[in-house]
């Protein structure tokens, strides 16, 4: 283990309970506040810039899940967001933590989602940035489209058209992931003025990790809505009014899970760390400390 005592930064390693080597940093010091990140191909990296002013009143945790980053490989069996949420509460024991928070992008959420179910009685609050219950369309599909709107959707159902035909007989090839990923793009376009910094966290933490085919595979058909009630601590859910999928996901929180808040980020796509920071650590932080008293703001736990 490493500490750099000038940033207040902790790098080490540790093994599950099945022998998985996982890599773990923690920044700054206060309540622990761990932060599953987005993907499946990309690390945490494209996250901690963003969320910096935060380690100066909690501690940060990150992590690179299994069969990414710096994490060692498993079977790929155990690529499942159950297995990810296992490993994650092997890292709060590790650490020592008896209670904690998380706070989840995009596909991290379906991570924290699975935590909260399986090991909600160390979790004090969860926040949920452009996450989802649900990876199938079935549900989301209207909403969606609301959200989009008819100009975006003509754009879309043009891309998506072209993937189809050029791409999606062909076997998996890092071209056709990135065609892929460019159609999803468009259900997630954000502030322009922000692009920039935007696809520069998103290139810097860019990865072609082991676990993408599977954890992709998996959040397609995951469902988790009728489950939300059975999350107890208070939730937290922030999406960007121009993020389709995400904005429309709301309304799942709102209907199936009570302990949900949920907040809009006007003209904000699927980075509302990033394209609106100013907005976004103020509610972030403001729920927390709801949760840890001004008193325990500060204290290690």
């Amino acid at each position: 283990m490493r500490t750099d005592e000038t940033l207040s930064v902790v790098q080490g390693t540790f093994r599950t309970a099945d022998g998985t080597h996982i890599h773990f940093e923690t920044h700054g010091s206060g309540p622990p506040l761990y932060i599953c990140h987005g993907g499946p191909n990309a690390t945490f990296s494209y996250l901690s810039e963003s969320l910096k002013p935060l380690a100066h009143h909690f501690t940060l945790v990150y992590h690179d899940y299994r069969g990414s980053g710096r994490s060692g490989r498993a079977g790929p069996e155990t690529y499942r967001f159950e297995q990810l949420a296992a490993d994650l509460d092997d890292l709060r024991a590790f650490l020592g933590h008896n209670r904690i928070a998380i706070l989840a992008h995009s596909l991290g959420g379906f991570v924290a989602q699975r935590y909260a179910l399986q090991s909600g009685r160390h979790l004090d609050a969860l926040i949920l940035v452009a996450t989802t219950p649900c990876g199938s369309m079935k549900r989301l599909l209207v909403p969606t489209l609301r959200v989009l709107g008819p100009s975006r959707t003509a754009r879309l159902i043009a891309s998506s058209t072209g993937y189809v035909v050029r791409w999606a007989w062909r076997p998996e090839t890092a071209e056709r992931r990135r065609a892929r990923y460019r159609v999803w793009s468009l259900l997630q376009e954000g502030r322009p003025d922000r692009m920039k910094w935007v696809r520069a966290a998103e290139r810097a933490a860019a990865m072609d990790n082991e676990n993408a085919r599977y954890l992709e595979a998996e959040a397609y058909h995951t469902d988790l809505t009728h489950q939300l009630r059975d999350i107890r601590c208070p939730v937290l859910v922030l999406a960007g009014s121009l993020d389709a999928v995400f904005c429309a996901a709301q309304v799942l929180y709102q209907r199936y899970c009570p302990s949900a808040r949920t907040v809009t980020f006007a003209d904000v796509g699927h980075h509302p760390a990033i394209e609106d920071p100013e907005a976004f650590l103020k509610t972030v932080t403001e729920f927390l400390r709801g949760q840890y008293p001004p008193d325990d703001v500060g204290r290690t736990y």
